[in-house]
């Protein structure tokens, strides 16, 4: 409990502190620099791609028959 006073009187003049000026912090090519202009996510976000076309389907069979066949070397395989 007696350190409690002490530390309220430590935290009220550490608070009286003077606060840095921020342009002051700031380098001089900081100000010059060139940033890059603020824009609407609507104009940055193009809408997405269609992935599918004319031989997803195939495609996509192709994989499911190559899947099958691994599970099945996998399935026929026996564990030592």
């Amino acid at each position: 409990m007696k350190l409690a006073p002490i530390a309220l009187i430590c935290l009220l003049i550490a608070a009286c502190t003077p606060f840095p000026e921020v342009d002051e912090a700031a380098r001089a090519d900081v100000s010059t620099a060139k940033f890059p202009k603020v824009v609407p996510m609507e104009d940055i976000i193009d809408p997405p791609e269609a992935r599918l076309d004319e031989n997803s389907e195939a495609h996509l069979e192709g994989r499911i028959s190559g899947l099958k066949r691994r599970a099945k070397t996998l399935e026929a395989l026996t564990l030592e």
